[in-house]
């Protein structure tokens, strides 16, 4: 079946699909990065704690 709209309506469209899809699938990127990086910030809030000095020999290593 072929559409009546002049095919500039219808490249239009189909343009305006394609970017709601990109701006879709770019929302749920941004979801599963946050999402890792709560996980991360509550697997650390929650581990046990280290003793200090070994806390400060791993910044030192880490931050160079």
């Amino acid at each position: 079946m072929h559409s009546t709209q002049p095919p500039a309506v219808d490249e239009a469209k189909a343009l305006a699909q394609r970017e709601a899809e990109a701006a879709r699938l770019r929302r749920e990127a941004a979801v599963d990065v946050l999402a890792e990086a709560l996980w991360e910030l509550w697997v650390r809030q929650h581990s046990p704690r280290k003793p200090q000095s070994q806390m400060k020999g791993a910044e030192k290593h880490t931050h160079g």
